[in-house]
């Protein structure tokens, strides 16, 4: 055993511990606090056990790999870290309406909503990583082939590398830049619309500017 796997993976159980820790007390808050049962309330409970997911996923990938295991399960790693993603997405957008649409928020945004769009969010997620599983199999195959016969041909054939990085950018698209627009564009426009936006500015209610005011730092 070897010292860098020792100190992966004794770092990878410290952060897998504190994100278990984090996640169930969220979970735990969430379910004792009865004021707590709205749509955000289960936006975050979901993303709790998503993340709850990711973490083992991710611990279980450094392991794998620190001592030459096997080649990780990656494609399980982006199916849990797209639904993570992607919850955040839905929680932008909810606080998005939360604060500058409040009537909206109150008359549309739902507990049985949320539930289909978790759903969809699922679906998505699942739909967009299948082909990551894919293509992970099919080289752990070539490479198994090279490994154990030498008279069957183990090149790669020419429509595996093109299709995996089209995937790899559509990934990166549906995985990181789309989101992380969304992301921007709600809080930006939640910070704006609280703290520079004229009409707040000339509130005579002071409690109430205070109170929308650590509403966006919560929903930051």
């Amino acid at each position: 055993m070897g010292v860098f796997p020792s100190v992966v993976a004794s770092l990878s159980f410290v952060i897998l511990i504190c994100n278990i820790a984090g996640n169930l007390l969220v979970i735990l808050v969430i379910c004792k606090n009865k004021k707590q049962s709205g749509a955000n309330a289960f936006l975050l409970s979901s993303l709790a056990c998503s993340d709850l997911g990711l973490a083992i996923g991710i611990f279980l990938y450094t392991i794998f790999i620190s001592y030459k295991i096997t080649n990780g399960n990656f494609a399980d790693f982006i199916l849990h870290a797209l639904i993570s993603v992607y919850l955040l997405v839905v929680l932008a957008v909810e606080r998005y309406y939360a604060i500058l649409k409040p009537f909206l928020h109150l008359t549309r945004i739902v507990k049985s909503l949320m539930t289909k769009v978790v759903f969809a969010v699922w679906t998505f997620a699942v739909v967009l990583s299948c082909p990551g599983f894919f293509f992970e199999t099919q080289l752990s195959k070539y490479k198994g082939k090279k490994l154990t016969s030498m008279n069957e041909t183990t090149e790669v054939p020419t429509w595996f590398k093109p299709l995996s990085i089209v995937y790899s950018y559509i990934i990166l698209l549906f995985g990181l830049i789309l989101p992380a627009t969304i992301m921007i564009f709600c809080y930006s426009s939640v910070i704006h619309h609280v703290w520079f936006n004229t009409d707040a500015s000339k509130l005579t209610n002071t409690a109430l500017l205070l109170s929308r005011r650590k509403l966006t730092k919560f929903s930051s």
